[in-house]
């Protein structure tokens, strides 16, 4: 941030946006993607996305209480 604008940018520091500060201290920044992508290594990973980041325990219990209609087995990651 500088001089009130966010300046956002890729690992190659190549610039995604530039937005100027608005009131309350926020930058308002409309993304429109054509294709939503998930950068999920697995189904699991997916799920817990999906739910907020809950952790794995409280998604495995979900599956064995039978919570959740299409819920897949859950692998706790390492």
């Amino acid at each position: 941030m500088k001089d009130r604008i966010l300046t956002l940018l890729d690992t190659k520091e190549d610039m995604i946006a530039k937005v100027a500060m608005i009131k309350n201290k926020m930058f308002l920044l409309n993304i429109e993607m054509d294709v939503p992508k998930c950068m999920c290594e697995n189904e699991t990973w997916l799920w817990h996305m999906r739910f907020g980041h809950v952790n794995f325990d409280s998604l495995k219990m979900m599956v064995q209480k039978e919570m959740l209609k299409g819920l897949p087995s859950i692998i706790h990651p390492n």
